[in-house]
């Protein structure tokens, strides 16, 4: 903090004969749409797995991906100026401060130090790549405005892209499933299994779960839409055969 506290001192000079610019709210656009598909199973393919791996996991629903606040380096780079001397490390997450107009381009601001309602900036073309300029600015509540330091920076490697990190949005309108279900073991009262539902609103938060216990001799398991045969099941793992999930059935199904 102190260190920035004397650039700011020290830049002031600049200030005073700078160009002010308005600081522009970056709205979140959408990048794009994407369909999550996993199923971790085959139909009529036998397979074996260990306690507490899940024996059927189905995710299917679209993913709409917005930028987010934050972006990062693809490669460590330096942007060399007067008075500024700003080490961007390579996948860390800097903060998008907002946007400015230059030469009829939306660039971004990336903050790479700030104190109080002053932060230094790293100015981002909209390819990603870096300007040679460094900037400042300053001002809170709406009112920020932002001040180019006169002169070109000097990038250390031209060829560094800034990648603007997704927020990830769930579509549930076009559908949502995403569930599993878990091997847990076998006990007196005999297979155990696990189904667990898992919320749109975060993806790793189970939403529901249901405890399962079928015979310890059962060759075939029945629950929702599954048909399940058994091979064999220990206290270490499950062996099993995905028949049907609804969509078709095995005609070697409980044979």
């Amino acid at each position: 903090m102190k260190k920035i506290l004397t650039l700011i001192c020290s830049a002031s000079a600049f200030m005073l004969s700078g160009c002010y610019t308005p600081l522009l709210v970056d709205a979140s656009s959408k990048i794009n749409d994407e369909h999550k598909f996993v199923k971790s199973y085959v139909l009529g393919e036998r397979k074996t797995v260990t306690v507490g791996d899940p024996m059927v996991k189905v995710q299917d629903y679209w993913i709409e991906n917005f930028s987010s606040d934050f972006a990062y380096p693809d490669k460590n780079v330096t942007v060399k100026g007067p008075p500024v001397n700003i080490v961007l490390e390579a996948n860390k997450r800097y903060r998008v401060k907002g946007a400015i107009d230059i030469n009829g381009l939306r660039c971004l601001l990336l903050v790479f130090d700030q104190a109080d309602d002053m932060a230094f900036c790293v100015i981002v073309n909209p390819n990603g790549s870096l300007v040679n300029r460094a900037a400042l600015s300053f001002g809170a509540d709406g009112r920020e405005n932002v001040t180019l330091f006169p002169g070109e920076a000097i990038i250390s490697d031209p060829s560094v892209r800034i990648v603007r990190e997704s927020a990830p949005v769930v579509k549930t309108t076009k559908g949502y499933e995403n569930y599993e279900l878990l091997y847990t073991g076998v006990s007196a009262t005999g297979i155990n299994l696990t189904y667990r539902e898992f919320s749109p609103d975060g993806l790793a938060r189970v939403a529901f779960f249901q405890n399962l216990t079928y015979e310890a001799t059962a060759k075939s398991i029945a629950f929702k839409k599954f048909r399940i045969a058994v091979e064999a099941a220990t206290s270490e793992s499950i062996t099993f055969t995905v028949l049907a999930d609804g969509h078709r059935e095995s005609p070697e199904a409980f044979r």
